[in-house]
């Protein structure tokens, strides 16, 4: 009977570190396609495919800076929260307003904001064209949703300091 367990045991093992190395082998990045020779990465994507793929966004990343209070203010949100942001990683616009905000919301932890990052070419096209169907004409863009519906939009230019302080004024948080 021992012997039995033991080798349900490695099988169990061997198996599992099977599944383990096939789904971490198989988690795609996307790599940068060139589009009228400009490098991009299009469709959905990372941020670390970004800061892996392109140093001018590693830059700004390391540069970006979050205000303490407005992390504690992301915190507060309890409605659970959507955000599609259609970016280009050519776009200088794109560079200086997402780090910050990807950064305000890892910095915050809050569960009940889901952010999406879709790349973009310079037509506002990706491989599944949401950029067309989304009606995406500047980028940065960050499409707000709320129970699968669209609440508002942030384009190109925070209306205050920050996008992250659009979004808070956005969902009413003091």
């Amino acid at each position: 009977m021992m012997p039995k367990f033991f080798i349900l045991l490695v099988f169990s093992f061997v198996f599992l570190s099977m599944m383990i190395a096939g789904c971490a082998s198989s988690r795609a990045t996307h790599s940068p396609v060139e589009v009228d020779g400009e490098k991009m990465l299009l469709g959905d994507l990372s941020y670390q495919d970004i800061l892996e793929n392109f140093s001018e966004w590693q830059e700004y990343d390391q540069l970006a800076t979050v205000r303490e209070d407005l992390i504690e203010r992301l915190k507060q949100i309890h409605t659970p929260v959507e955000i599609r942001c259609y970016l280009g990683t050519w776009c200088s616009d794109s560079r200086e307003g997402v780090p910050p905000f990807v950064k305000a919301l890892q910095a915050a932890r809050n569960n009940n904001i889901h952010l999406t990052l879709y790349g973009v070419d310079r037509q506002k096209d990706d491989p599944q064209h949401l950029g067309p169907k989304n009606n995406i004409e500047r980028v940065p863009t960050f499409v707000i949703l709320q129970n699968g519906e669209e609440i508002a939009r942030m384009v190109e230019y925070p209306m205050n300091e920050t996008f992250v302080e659009d979004l808070l004024q956005i969902l009413g948080i003091p």
